[in-house]
């Protein structure tokens, strides 16, 4: 697939099926608005910027991953709504979130890699997303043990640890 790399390359032809992660780009510290990036890909550990919309991509990639005889990319959303496409077989989830992480639109998250990305989707949608791209599909932990587990690590962040005892 070809893209319009940001800043400085120009176009270049990437690989769909290595594709792990892709999302709309967030302005950064690191490159300016002003080089016109609409998507955040990630290949490995360090994230490309290129000027097409991330649905542009993501259904490029799909097109290499086809050909190629993969499954196609999953997709959830983030806590704005925007889509987030991943390699679901390179994946695990949905991973635990603290009470506290559970706000503003986020109601779970996955991990590729290293990257973990909080979504809106539930935890039992995420394990079933998961699951069928032939990820590694995690347990889904009961609101009950949520609950328990967010009250226990409160009660321990009181406690006082005692060094040399």
């Amino acid at each position: 697939m070809k893209i319009d790399r940001v800043p400085h390359v120009g176009e270049e032809t990437v690989d769909g099926t290595l594709v792990l992660y892709i999302r709309s780009f967030l302005p950064k510290a690191d490159i300016s608005p002003g080089y016109g990036a609409q998507t955040t890909l990630y290949l490995g550990k360090t994230p490309i910027y290129c000027k097409e919309a991330p649905d542009v991509v993501a259904s490029m990639a799909d097109t290499d991953r086809a050909a190629a005889g993969m499954l196609s990319l999953a997709q959830l959303h983030s806590a704005n709504g925007w889509p987030i496409w991943f390699a679901g077989e390179k994946s695990e989830g949905p991973v635990h979130l603290y009470p506290g992480e559970i706000r503003d639109g986020v109601r779970s998250a996955f991990r590729v890699g290293e990257l973990v990305s909080r979504v809106s989707e539930t935890p039992e949608q995420v394990y079933a997303l998961v699951k069928s791209k032939g990820g590694v599909a995690l347990p889904v932990r009961p609101a009950f043990m949520e609950r328990f587990i967010g009250v226990f690590r409160g009660w321990l962040g009181t406690q006082r640890t005692f060094e040399g005892m």
